[in-house]
């Protein structure tokens, strides 16, 4: 059951050696989550894989960064 905080918090992960736009990008950014209780509530929902999800991000394995957001 998702709680109104869960609508309020997010995390970032920082994304190391991307495999696209390396002229135009960094060798490292970080990516912010939104509200990812909420979507993950909804990938569930729809059957949407999270390692699905995490591919459409990256190709790479996305590291969790030390600062885990607000809620």
């Amino acid at each position: 059951m998702l709680m109104p905080d869960d609508f309020k918090a997010y995390s970032k992960i920082k994304v190391d050696n991307h495999l696209f736009n390396k002229e135009n990008l960094p060798s490292r950014f970080k990516f912010k989550e939104y509200c990812p209780m909420v979507f993950r509530n909804l990938r569930e929902r729809f059957g949407i894989d999270d390692q699905d999800y995490q591919n459409s991000v990256t190709r790479s394995a996305p590291i969790n960064s030390d600062s885990q957001g607000r809620c």
